[in-house]
């Protein structure tokens, strides 16, 4: 039953998103089918989301994924931090500890991948892209503004798994 709704699901888009391609998107029934998909789309996981987010293990998972967020994990826990801190307002500075702290063994996870290996994977990651260049030039603004980086990656939305791995290579 649920292989069936999820290919009917993907057959609607796909017949739908095709239909509005070729309409260019200029006819507004394309238009009402494209946000009424995204909106029942995103309903559902924030629905998800919030679920999760009153689990009994909702706070390890919050701890394990701010830990690996700051390394590795593109998804920033906000996305569980925040519905968690809704569902149980007076727990909302555990949950910012919890987060914070996890965040922080992560970044130490990420210096320790950049420290241990570069070498064998960043350095020919980077080669190959013709970038690597670019690692001594952030090296030398590192070795200068290094704690104005760190800082700045913390309040920007560019990735602070970038700056850890880095920091340690």
């Amino acid at each position: 039953d649920l292989v069936y709704q999820f290919r009917h699901r993907v057959r609607l888009l796909s017949v739908g998103a095709s239909v509005c391609l070729k309409m260019r998107f200029e006819s507004n029934l394309c238009r009402l089918f494209c946000y009424s998909y995204l909106y029942g789309f995103f309903m559902k996981l924030t629905t998800r989301i919030q679920k999760l987010a009153e689990h009994r293990f909702a706070t390890p998972i919050l701890g394990f994924v701010s830990f690996i967020e700051s390394s590795v994990f593109p998804v920033p826990p906000d996305a569980l931090l925040i519905p968690m801190c809704l569902a149980k307002p007076q727990k909302w500075f555990f949950y910012a500890l919890v987060t914070t702290i996890t965040s922080v063994l992560g970044g130490l996870l990420g210096y320790a991948i950049g420290y241990y290996l570069f070498t064998e994977i960043g350095a020919p990651a980077l080669d190959a892209l013709g970038k690597l260049h670019l690692m001594e030039v952030f090296r030398g603004y590192y070795d200068e503004y290094g704690s104005l980086i760190v800082f700045g990656a913390g309040l920007t939305p560019f990735p602070y798994k970038v700056i850890t791995i880095a920091s340690g290579s």
